[in-house]
């Protein structure tokens, strides 16, 4: 009966014409079987996407008041409101969700729920921004399932019911809105994607990886999104000592493939800390204000570009421009462009009060876009960074009025997308580098090079890269993540390989300064190795993904996750020893490959590698170690 009632299931999501979705109107219950009365004038439409060689289904479902007075009030706004049956042959419900950035030593870490029945599983972005878990989720009803997504660059919420006669409900939308509709107005929901699955766990979430690339993968001059290593530099160093990095990485051939310019480049003209120092900077107190500070930058940043341009690199540029101290020139002029919440901070024993940037005020977008824009192409930007060091919910609930709870962060995120919309319209070259947002919406448009802060800090261990990208690989075949480079160091340098990363070539943040200079005996030759290796690795993480450990923050253990092309009949594994690990060598089963196909290995880092048929062998004379095994299949 399970069984009949699963195919029922499958069949009316991916063989009809409407979607599961599910709304409260004036309390009464709006879904695909119920419209009360007071419902009769609203119109949801949904753009439904049907892909069968995947067996998914995607929306983007908008609600439209077609009456000529207000709607009752609308709430629990769901895009998605599904009922499934319960798991097979007596199986638990299992849920395989993705933590998010905010999960401390381990971010985006892979997690698996098993929900007792009658209790509710339930994840949010409640900030506004990427935060405990990321809006992805797969649910295993015993060897079969559904994977799901989530886009909304605003808090959306997830949850899966596990009933008590052992059924199913899984639900995404809204996480807040109480709000009725004008005659007229129409408001859009979070995007669904929904993908159908049985047999084979790891090879439905590879479908799903492949899915996003094809279907979410961002596009510059056409083409898909290039992967970058970028150098990391500070946006208050001196225009000259940028000139003279920029030599540097050029006369030893570095091959960077973009050059970043972080925070504290802008602001009125005012004397700054040179190079960054966490006790004593002042980005912080100037965000907003986005004209170079000439007393760093006399003409602009211009030159920097240009230079970077000529050494072969793209040039990445850090904005924020979600929110404004009150002091900038823009606040003064236009306070109606920012919500009125006052928010107050502290940094390096300074008080810093600044406002949220709105949006969803028409104006208020039009001259953001405009200035942007003119930025982009007077300095030469490549990459435009948008970061987000705050939550703006509060601002979003601040503006609310009764009646109309939620239309703050709707018209919020709408005009956000708009906003990076026109961007890539008038910049076909542009890359967009999103931080701390990794929602389906997001993800469609741009990058996240940095991935979490964590990962970047002189005491992060590498278990936490290790650990994010064997999350993220699950969900996102491309991910950025930042790395602290220690010369010399395979293991922390590796941890962190990635389809795209940056890195300051000197110590990291807080460990000592980022500066120009380099001594006279660093490691070049091991810092291309490094950097030529990760350019080698790039092509593998656009193919299938196998964990072939269970991760864990363990240094005693090992981790080891395998990238396989099919169409090329090569892949890489990643193998870690890690500190304390007592064990000296270690065998893996590939997948992908034929049962007793034959391979020729590689190692691009240190460790002893043996091959035998599909089956790899790590030997390591000591711990810390990693190993970056390239393989292909050899000709039949």
């Amino acid at each position: 009966m399970q069984t009949a009632e699963w195919l029922r299931c499958r069949q009316e999501i991916l063989g009809g014409s409407g979607v599961p979705f599910s709304f409260r109107c004036g309390g009464a219950l709006v879904d695909g079987q119920h419209m009360p009365l007071g419902a009769k004038a609203i119109r949801l439409e949904h753009g439904r996407t049907l892909f069968p060689e995947t067996d998914g289904v995607e929306w983007s479902p908008r609600v439209r008041n077609a009456g000529a007075t207000d709607t009752p009030l609308l709430s629990e706004l769901c895009s998605l409101d599904l009922a499934l049956p319960p798991a097979a042959d007596g199986q638990r419900l299992a849920i395989h969700a993705i933590r998010g950035c905010a999960n401390g030593a381990a971010p985006f870490a892979a997690e698996q729920i098993e929900p007792a029945q009658g209790t509710t599983w339930r994840i949010n972005g409640w900030g506004g921004k990427t935060g405990e878990f990321l809006p992805f989720a797969c649910l295993d009803l015993g060897g079969r399932g559904l994977l799901c997504g989530l886009g909304w660059p605003g808090r959306w919420n997830l949850a899966v019911a596990h009933r008590a006669d052992g059924s199913v409900r899984l639900t995404g939308g809204l996480w807040r809105a109480d709000l009725a509709l004008h005659p007229g107005e129409e408001i859009p929901l979070p995007d669904v994607l929904l993908m159908f699955w049985e047999g084979d766990h790891e090879a439905a979430h590879n479908r799903f990886r492949q899915h996003i690339l094809r279907r979410h993968t961002p596009a510059c001059n056409g083409q898909p999104v290039p992967d970058l290593v970028a150098c990391a530099t500070w946006g208050g160093m001196k225009t000259h000592n940028h000139l003279r990095l920029i030599e540097t990485l050029r006369q030893h051939q570095a091959p960077f493939d973009c050059y970043w310019m972080d925070a504290g480049w802008y602001g009125a003209e005012h004397a700054t800390d040179e190079y960054q120092n966490l006790k004593s900077e002042d980005w912080f107190f100037h965000v907003g204000d986005w004209r170079p500070n000439t007393a760093v930058h006399p003409h602009g940043l211009k030159p920097v570009s240009d230079a970077a341009h000529a050494a072969g690199m793209k040039f990445l540029l850090w904005f924020e421009v979600e929110r404004a101290i009150e002091a900038s020139p823009w606040y003064i002029e236009h306070p109606e462009w920012y919500f009125g919440t006052r928010n107050t901070n502290e940094l390096a024993g300074r008080i810093c009060h600044w406002r949220c940037f709105n949006f969803g005020h028409p104006g208020a977008r039009q001259a953001m876009t405009e200035r942007i824009a003119s930025l982009i192409a007077e300095i030469g930007i490549d990459v435009f960074r948008q970061d987000c060091n705050f939550c703006p919910g509060s601002s979003w609930d601040a503006a609310d009025v009764p009646g109309r709870v939620g239309i703050s962060e709707i018209r919020y995120v709408e005009g956000l997308l708009a906003f990076w919309d026109e961007l890539r319209q008038r910049f076909p070259h542009l890359v967009l580098d999103l931080v701390q947002r990794r929602d389906l919406a997001t993800i469609s448009r741009a990058m996240d090079l940095s991935r979490a802060d964590h990962e970047f800090m002189p005491h992060t261990e590498g278990f936490s890269s290790q650990m994010a990208l064997d999350g993220l690989a699950r969900w996102t075949p491309l991910s950025g993540t930042g790395v602290p480079i220690r010369p010399g160091k395979d293991y922390d340098a590796l941890s962190g390989i990635s389809s795209s990363s940056m890195t300051s070539i000197f110590p990291a943040i807080s460990d000592v300064p980022i500066r120009p200079e380099t001594p006279a005996d660093y490691p070049w030759d091991w810092l291309r190795r490094i950097l030529e290796t990760n350019r080698r690795a790039r092509p593998f993480f656009r193919g299938d993904f196998y964990p072939l450990l269970t991760n864990s923050v363990s240094n005693q253990q090992w981790a080891a996750m395998q990238f396989h092309r099919p169409d090329l009949k090569a892949g890489m594994v990643l193998v870690y020893r890690r500190p304390e690990s007592p064990l000296a060598a270690a065998s893996f089963r590939l997948r992908g490959l034929a049962e007793g196909c034959a391979c020729e290995v590689e190692s691009a880092a240190g460790g002893s590698l043996r091959m035998q048929d599909s089956t790899l062998q790590v030997t390591f004379a000591e711990a810390p170690a990693v190993a970056v095994a390239f393989y292909r299949a050899c000709a039949q």
